[in-house]
């Protein structure tokens, strides 16, 4: 590229200005924002100068993320005579960002629910599983690995496949839904009842709205409070064949 005017050749697919074009030209900010958008900003530490971060798909190993930096050269009469641009490849540190962003996603929940069951739903109309714990899993028999193979039709119950669908959409949609649900999971031997007590919220993973959730088997307690339920009946129905003694 010495020599020539292509210094764009190794960054665009087509000719234009890049950063330190602008400098050496003494463009006004509003030209530079027409090519970078908000992808740049004013250099806080030398008048003038320009830094930005964006992706670069036409280089190698598909593609990179840049830091770059275009810094004037001034004349002893502080006249402009060229710019000094300066390139960091930091695909490694926006790699490991998003790697963080998704496990804070993944395991935020389960660090303080340790116990409980934790999910990622994503997916519309219907969600998909994008993350469960194990000990989800096991509440309906499976292994974390084939609960993610399933669709949600195979693990909530008919009765509450519904609800639990639109509460999901309603929430992604921004609309104020009970963070709190009770509903039947289906078991994997397709004989054992499981019911669940689950807290869910809303976040974003891998750039998308997500919903997170924590699970609580309520099983035990649903089988005494229908015990219960069961004697408070009988009991009335004792007393009202009886009548008073």
């Amino acid at each position: 590229m010495v020599g020539t005017k292509k210094q764009w050749l190794a960054f665009y697919p087509e000719e234009r200005p890049i950063l330190a074009d602008f400098v050496v030209d003494e463009q006004p900010e509003g030209v530079i924002t027409s090519f970078y958008a908000d992808k740049y900003q004013k250099s806080e530490l030398i008048e003038g100068a320009y830094e930005a971060l964006d992706f670069f798909p036409s280089l190698k190993d598909g593609g990179k993320w840049l830091f770059f930096s275009a810094t004037p050269l001034r004349d002893s009469k502080g006249h402009s005579t060229g710019a000094l641009e300066t390139l960091q490849d930091v695909t490694g540190l926006k790699s490991a960002e998003e790697a963080l962003r998704e496990s804070e996603a993944k395991y935020r929940g389960l660090a303080e629910n340790l116990q409980d069951g934790l999910f990622i739903l994503q997916g519309y109309p219907y969600p998909e599983l994008k993350f469960c714990n194990e000990a989800f899993a096991k509440m309906v028999g499976y292994t974390a690995e084939e609960m993610m193979a399933l669709t949600i039709q195979r693990y909530v119950a008919p009765e509450n496949l519904e609800m639990v669908a639109d509460s999901y959409r309603r929430r992604l949609d921004g609309e104020d839904v009970p963070r709190e649900y009770e509903y039947r999971v289906l078991h994997k031997d397709g004989k054992t009842p499981v019911y669940v007590n689950m807290h869910a919220g809303l976040v974003e993973y891998q750039g998308t709205k997500a919903a997170i959730g924590t699970v609580k088997d309520i099983t035990e307690r649903k089988r005494v409070e229908k015990a219960l339920q069961q004697s408070e009946e009988m009991y009335r129905t004792l007393f009202e064949n009886t009548g008073p003694q």
